[in-house]
């Protein structure tokens, strides 16, 4: 793969997905050098032969984002010199409505506070498809983006109709219709827009590339993660304060699922995990020192270069703890081939002939 900017944007023929904007080996040097790989490795060869190993692992992902095909958003100039936004995508707690009120505010040019943004209505939103497949800003501000471009168009109509005057001799500054001298604020119009955004072309991917750094007791099994450190590739980044949010819990869900969370059953079938006493959850004592790398290669192919940040936080977590334990262990251990790292487990890699539960992650 060439750098920088890897290779071609691409089109997805039959099995065929082509890579589009990126620097893999820029991201994936960039996270190494924070994390301080080498100087890890020195740690690594003069570290005793004490029951605790100190283990390194890096990993690597690439990740689809804008899974789906349409958003609709609609917005409306209110008398009182607000815009809301009724958009059919939906906001789960991942700061998506701050997100689409900084793109409302940034295409009207007004100060965020004139703007809202609003869900979930059946009566106001005519249809929309969903969170999920890291999708959200790609597709929302794509809606909210086409609704303003029709709001704009409305408001000079109406401004032409009002002043007596042809559309092209109106022009559009902010949120005010301005022909001469007289300025006419879209609410005072009455002004609204409609945009259904479409996908332009074949889902977008997101590169991330990780290193975990452990430390095993050999005696008794136990993993802890001493830091853990991401670099992420989401495009343009409309609030990069809410994607290292993002990326800092989804890492955190990332080394839960790898060291603690099991869904386990016996042999009849019944789960032998039902409350949260017996499947386990991490508290702060678990979590290390999360660093999140933000880099920024747009996607030419949606209106603002978006990429996708929900989901990369968490795609190389627990790939980089198996390679960070299997490394804190040595050749000599058998291999790591299941998670979670419960501590029965890893103790079992170290001394083969020690029974271990079935593991089922």
């Amino acid at each position: 793969m060439s750098c920088p900017h890897v290779v071609a944007i691409g089109e997805q023929e039959q099995d065929v997905l082509r890579f589009g904007t990126g620097d893999y080996h820029l991201q994936l040097d960039a996270v190494l050098e924070h994390a301080d790989y080498a100087g890890l490795r020195e740690r690594q060869l003069a570290q005793d032969d004490g029951d605790e190993s100190l283990g390194v692992g890096v990993a690597c992902s690439v990740s689809e984002s804008g899974v789906g095909s349409f958003e609709w958003a609609r917005v409306v100039a209110e008398a009182d010199g607000s815009f809301s936004a009724y958009a059919g995508i939906a906001s789960v707690g991942q700061g998506l409505r701050t997100a689409l009120c900084q793109v409302l505010a940034d295409a009207l040019r007004i100060p965020i506070e004139r703007t809202r943004i609003l869900h979930h209505d059946t009566d106001t939103v005519a249809e929309g498809e969903g969170a999920f497949g890291d999708r959200g800003m790609i597709f929302g501000s794509g809606a909210v983006l086409l609704a303003v471009e029709e709001l704009k168009r409305q408001a000079r109509v109406l401004a032409a109709e009002r002043l007596g005057v042809d559309a092209d001799a109106i022009e559009i500054v902010g949120d005010l219709a301005v022909s001469e001298d007289v300025s006419i604020p879209f609410g005072e119009l009455g002004a609204a827009g409609v945009g259904r955004y479409v996908m332009g072309g074949p889902t977008h991917l997101s590169f991330c590339a990780a290193v975990a750094v452990v430390s095993v007791d050999r005696p008794t099994g136990k993993v802890t993660v001493h830091r853990y450190t991401g670099g992420y590739d989401a495009g343009t980044a409309v609030n990069p304060l809410l994607l290292e949010g993002q990326f800092t819990g989804a890492a955190a869900q990332g080394i839960a699922g790898a060291l603690l969370e099991e869904s386990s059953y016996d042999e009849s079938g019944q789960p032998l995990a039902a409350t949260f006493m017996d499947y386990m959850m991490p508290t702060v004592a678990e979590m290390p020192l999360i660093d999140s790398l933000l880099f920024e290669f747009p996607e030419p192919l949606n209106p603002l270069g978006i990429k996708g940040g929900g989901n990369s936080g968490i795609i190389c977590t627990h790939a980089a703890l198996a390679n960070a334990v299997a490394d804190a262990l040595g050749p000599r251990a058998l291999p790591l081939t299941a998670l979670p790292l419960r501590a029965d487990c890893v103790r079992a890699l170290i001394r083969p002939g020690e029974a271990v539960a079935e593991q089922r992650s």
